[in-house]
């Protein structure tokens, strides 16, 4: 699922504008799309899952890429791990 904030951009409008972006189990098409507009890569949730402190923080093509587990509950109200992570960027 991809959802763009500020959400009153136009419908199929370029995702550039937007301030934050948010992949939840993204599409190819999805991914593509952000790689598009932005030219970062969307880490794959095998290097969103690395538990190696030295893997959860890097910098690349200027832009802050950060991994952390965050506990969450399931739809069955079990609590589970879910991998996350985050692309931080300065957009003119």
């Amino acid at each position: 699922m991809l959802a763009a904030y500020p959400k009153n951009r136009n419908a199929g409008a370029s995702l550039a504008g937007s301030a934050w972006i948010d992949l939840v189990a993204p599409t190819d098409a999805e991914k593509s799309a952000f790689e598009q507009a932005f030219g970062l890569r969307v880490p794959t949730e095998g290097a969103l899952a690395e538990i190696e402190t030295t893997s959860r923080l890097r910098s690349e093509r200027d832009a802050l890429y950060m991994s952390v587990p965050l506990i969450v509950a399931s739809p069955d109200g079990a609590w589970m791990i879910a991998a996350t992570g985050f692309v931080l960027s300065k957009m003119c």
